[in-house]
């Protein structure tokens, strides 16, 4: 299957480096899930990170559909 993936804050500049580019094409085999995503991108699992696809949070076991589009923001915290 095939995803675009966009990452966001910290996590477009860790895993893409400082060359402004924030989005990525990715390639799956069929019935993967978020957190096989996760881990194809070396995202650790646990991380807090939110992933976003088809106007809804994704659970780590939520499967994922061919040419979805899916946002991957970094973890937050503060206050």
């Amino acid at each position: 299957m095939r995803l675009r993936v966009r990452l966001y804050g910290t996590l477009a500049r860790d895993l893409l480096g400082e060359s402004g580019v924030s989005e990525l094409r990715v390639e799956l085999p069929n019935g993967s899930r978020v957190r096989d995503l996760l881990a194809h991108l070396g995202i650790p699992s646990g991380g807090g990170e939110v992933v976003i696809g088809n106007n809804r949070v994704l659970s780590p076991e939520a499967r994922l559909r061919d040419t979805a589009s899916v946002s991957v923001f970094q973890a937050l915290a503060g206050g």
